[in-house]
């Protein structure tokens, strides 16, 4: 791999990562001013079981998760695209997906935190 292709794929795996810790640092700075009961679950009628806030944490720490996941895959060469690429190309589309993989679950964890926390 070129060594262009090598820092690009370094500064969108370091973005992703860095992205992915928006969550738990949001989440563990506000630990102390959430209210002693939340909502955790959905149901027709709208929450229908309340709990304490820490219950959510694991939902802080999925997009690291995914993001961590994306990034070893990238690093074994375990992506399979469905287009004939070389494998220099492939690492650097796997490091963009990566990095996209890595904003939708952001979103998707701080949209889950909107719903408990009502912001």
């Amino acid at each position: 791999m070129s060594r262009k292709s090598k820092a690009v794929c370094i500064i969108l795996d370091a973005l992703a990562a860095g992205i992915a810790l928006i969550p738990i640092a949001w989440f563990f700075a506000g630990a102390s001013s959430f209210p002693p009961e939340v909502p955790l679950h959905f149901g027709v009628g709208g929450a229908d079981r309340w709990g304490d806030p820490m219950e959510l944490a694991p939902v802080a720490f999925l997009p690291l998760c995914l993001t961590a996941f994306c990034i070893v895959s990238q690093i074994l060469n375990l992506a399979n695209l469905p287009l004939v690429v070389t494998r220099e190309k492939r690492t650097v589309i796997v490091a963009v997906i990566t990095l996209a993989s890595s904003i939708a679950a952001v979103a998707l964890s701080m949209w889950l935190f909107g719903l408990s926390f009502g912001g």
